[in-house]
């Protein structure tokens, strides 16, 4: 419903300590049936840290974690906290570059189409993947200030090893965001 909608949508990025506990709310990108208005919105992603377990709980199934949940992508142990975390957060950086190549491959696709005719089909298409972007824009720079703060709040225990891995999180989520940036104002001047 509309404001199920809404109310998932509201779940801002945050983290912050519980006890001996940590929350970390992010947002990952979700593919929507193709009579949505919009191909792509971003749904939160619960993380709560204890001290020998993760878990997620997510309003849909979060694809990126399905390597993880079945072995093939190295997260480390879900003891090693920190390390487990990071390894999340670089995968779904990856998958919003992934959705990211998926929408430029159907902006082209209908930049072609558009080329050929005038219809208001089209542009209308593209407004739809414009809007994804936006909320692209937003849910990766929201995952790019939990990642921040639970450096900075020390709420997890980083160690050397952590802080490497931590920088190359770092540099995936910020290309992510100007990856989408330079999506967007391509998005733009075609308009």
């Amino acid at each position: 419903s509309a404001s199920q909608s809404k109310t998932l949508r509201s779940a801002r990025p945050r983290a912050r300590r519980i006890g001996d506990c940590v929350l970390a709310v992010l947002h990952f990108p979700h593919a929507q049936a193709s009579a949505a208005p919009v191909p792509y919105t971003t749904l939160p992603l619960s993380l709560i840290v204890t001290p020998r377990k993760i878990v997620t709980v997510a309003p849909e199934r979060a694809a990126f974690l399905d390597g993880i949940a079945r072995g093939e992508i190295e997260a480390g142990p879900p003891e090693d906290r920190a390390r487990f975390v990071l390894q999340l957060m670089w995968e779904l950086a990856r998958s919003y570059l992934a959705a990211l190549e998926r929408t430029q491959i159907e902006v082209d696709r209908l930049e072609e189409q558009l080329k050929r005719s005038l219809r208001n089909r089209e542009v209308l298409e593209l407004l739809r993947h414009q809007k994804s972007l936006v909320y692209f824009t937003t849910a990766l720079t929201g995952n790019e200030l939990v990642l921040e703060r639970l450096h900075s709040g020390r709420l997890l225990p980083w160690t050397p090893e952590d802080e490497d891995l931590l920088e190359d999180v770092r540099i995936e989520l910020r290309q992510a965001l100007e990856m989408v940036g330079i999506a967007e104002g391509i998005l733009a001047e075609m308009m």
